[in-house]
């Protein structure tokens, strides 16, 4: 059953954004989108939102010469609903929860641009416990209490289940009790007050983002508050700007042009998106998420008995 939106904002700045002069309304998809509606995943809140989201979405208003405003929830599955009923026409979604799109939807859906950070195109899942913790490696966490982010996280779910099947390790069975806890920072500060023993999160191969870096920069935690365990083999690409794959032609080529064109025409916007851990947003198709769309499905076979 997919859930509804715990958290939504629509920007004032842009419900209400002025137009530019010769910005108006033309032939094509404008005449049935006057308005374009953005979803995205993410569990900032408040001020927090607002300084991260704004001046992106102005500047997509600009770009496309049309109104904008912005749909945000913490569940993925509720933008992945979204998307699906056509309530919003652009998603930021992750690898695993366009998996979990692409079969909702049956296949209509495709991917513009992802971001590309320090020439990573991809991060690893790896598993984190307390630095003062006596768990030095994965197996001193067997029978332990291990939180995950979300059904379809890509690093907090899919990737290190399907990676540790293969290993022969079923994650209800190795550890004694495991919960998902609605995303990466509330798993993360769960574990940080010993209510868990382990998480699954991300980070970029050089270290040049993720959860816990992002967190200390916030100083939501203290640096060393965590040590790795376990980590992947494989990365997951990063994250696509995805639309239905039915959508208009020129809607396509407008949003991937304008997307591509963001850290150029907006840099300070930009900068507030991705806090300089992203070079770029690179055009993208669906041969670079396949293979994450048969992991998340056998993923679901196995948690299903399947």
């Amino acid at each position: 059953m997919l859930l509804r939106p715990t958290r939504r904002m629509i920007l004032g700045a842009s419900a209400g954004l002025t137009l530019p002069a010769g910005a108006k309304a033309q032939e094509g998809w404008r005449s049935r989108w006057p308005v374009l509606r953005f979803g995205v995943i993410t569990t900032e809140t408040g001020d927090a939102l607002s300084t991260t989201y704004r001046g992106f979405d102005e500047y997509l208003a600009r770009a496309l010469g049309v109104r904008t405003e912005m749909f945000f929830a913490a569940e993925y599955a509720a933008v992945i609903e979204a998307l699906r009923a056509n309530r919003i026409q652009l998603a930021q979604l992750y690898a695993g929860s366009y998996a979990a799109a692409f079969d909702a939807i049956r296949g209509d859906i495709e991917p513009l641009v992802m971001n590309v950070a320090s020439g990573a195109m991809g991060y690893h899942s790896y598993l984190v416990v307390r630095a003062d913790s006596p768990y030095q490696r994965l197996e001193d966490l067997r029978g332990k209490r291990l939180a995950m982010a979300d059904p379809n996280s890509t690093s907090g779910y899919i990737m290190p289940s399907f990676y540790l099947h293969q290993q022969g390790i079923v994650l209800d069975q190795f550890f004694g009790f495991t919960q998902f806890v609605g995303g990466h920072e509330p798993g993360l500060l769960a574990v940080r007050d010993g209510r868990f023993d382990a998480m699954f999160t991300w980070r970029f191969p050089n270290n040049s983002g993720g959860t816990i870096k992002r967190m200390e920069e916030r100083g939501m935690i203290t640096p060393g508050t965590f040590r790795e365990v376990w980590e992947t083999p494989g990365m997951a690409p990063n994250d696509p700007w995805t639309v239905r794959k039915s959508a208009p032609a020129d809607l396509k080529a407008d949003l991937t042009k304008a997307l591509v064109d963001l850290p150029a025409g907006a840099p300070a916007a930009w900068h507030a998106l991705y806090r300089g851990a992203m070079e770029a947003l690179v055009p993208v198709t669906h041969a670079t998420f396949a293979d994450f769309v048969e992991m998340r499905r056998f993923n679901e076979r196995q948690r299903r008995g399947r």
